[in-house]
Formats: structure tokens, sequence, C-alpha cells
């Protein structure tokens, strides 16, 4: 009876240094799964003002219509392509967000993190579309 209590204890203390760092692991996970979604909303958020500008421009702007923005695309964003009707945003842990426009986009190159000046022109080939051109 008396040995019983010596073995037991170090057990006990195992098992919850054992549960004490599972909990530790599961807590640092999920805080760096919500920092990562912060950086993506971060980043949509840039994108969404490309989209709301273009969307506008098509609406109720003429051709011809020029327009410069800022947009500033935070460093853990690979890069930022337009194609078509979306905007792909690649971040630098290879998750992709795709967000998309009601009016067609063309742009040539890609933008990368940072301070990026951008001229929105609106064009009309057949239908309208928003060419995007990137400054440094």
């Amino acid at each position: 009876m008396k040995n019983k209590g010596i073995l037991e204890t170090p057990v006990q203390y195992l098992i919850m240094i054992i549960i004490a760092s599972l909990a530790i692991s599961i807590i640092s996970f999920a805080l760096y799964k919500t920092w990562r979604n912060y950086r993506i909303e971060e980043a949509e958020k840039e994108i969404r003002k490309i989209i709301s500008e273009a969307n506008l421009m098509a609406a109720q702007a003429e051709e011809g219509t020029r327009k410069s923005m800022e947009v500033n695309i935070g460093k853990d964003v690979s890069f930022v392509e337009i194609r078509d009707k979306s905007i792909r945003i690649v971040m630098k842990w290879n998750e992709n967000r795709v967000l998309y426009s009601d009016v067609n986009l063309r742009c040539d190159q890609k933008i990368y993190p940072g301070k990026n000046f951008l001229t929105l022109e609106l064009k009309k080939n057949g239908e309208k579309y928003v060419e995007i051109q990137v400054g440094e």
C-alpha cells in the first residue's frame, strides 16, 4: 500500500504534462489559423477596392475614363493575378482566393506585395472592360 503512492504520483504528473502540452498545441494552431485568415481578409479588402471601382466605372463612366488608385498588398501575399472577371490572390503559404467582378478586367502584369499605384481605364471593344496598369 505504501509503494502505490510512489508510483502513482509521477504517472499523474506525466499525464498532466501531456494534457497541458496538447492544450497549448491546439491553442497555438488555432491562433496561427486565425492570423492567416486575418491576413487573407486584409488582402481581400484591398482587392475589393479594385473590383468596386471597376464595377462603378463600367456602370457610370464614359469610355476612356481613367482613374488612379493606390492599393497596399500585404507582405504575406505572393502575388495577385487579374484575368477576365476574376482576381486571384496567392498567399505565401500557397493558399489561393478568387474574387469575382461584374465587369471584364484586363491586366498584363501581376501585382506584387507593397504599395502599388494602379491606373484603371474603361475601354470598349464590343463590350466594356476595364484595363488595369500597374505602376510603381
